[in-house]
């Protein structure tokens, strides 16, 4: 967590911001946020609320908060990062999960399709062949 005062500077931080950015806690006072965001160049970090950006190789979704009475101009902000790399892990399991399940049931769905379908085919000429000896005089070798 990183509280900034309204120029964007900081004005305190947690250790975890601190391992987050690999500063301790005293070089990360009285920085501004860009001077910090440069660090990762790879990543846009902008203090816009709500997005996910990737740092040191992990995922942070990155909340920034006002500080305000209701109505009032900004006295600064909470830059909240919490760490969904875990999330997005599971997330992408369950979405190659459901990819092989749908792949699976298709080749099912193909598979029965071909069945039926060599079944059908001589069933239809057996159960012909039957009606037409059904219409018929059957003698005792026939039976």
């Amino acid at each position: 967590m990183i509280v900034l005062d309204p120029e964007g500077r900081v004005a305190d931080s947690n250790p975890s911001a601190s391992r987050l950015f690999g500063l301790p806690g005293d070089e990360i006072a009285r920085q501004n946020f860009s001077a910090l965001a440069v660090r990762f160049p790879d990543q846009p970090l902008e203090t816009a609320s709500d997005q996910v950006v990737h740092l040191a190789g992990r995922a942070y979704f990155l909340r920034r908060t006002a500080l305000a009475a209701s109505g009032q101009t900004p006295y600064g902000f909470i830059l909240q990062f919490t760490d969904v790399t875990a999330q997005q892990e599971a997330e992408a399991q369950l979405r190659r999960a459901k990819e092989v399940a749908e792949e699976s049931s298709a080749a099912k769905s193909r598979f029965v399709a071909n069945v039926s379908h060599e079944l059908r085919t001589p069933l239809t000429g057996v159960v012909g062949l039957s009606e037409l000896l059904k219409k018929t005089e059957l003698n005792d070798r026939q039976r």
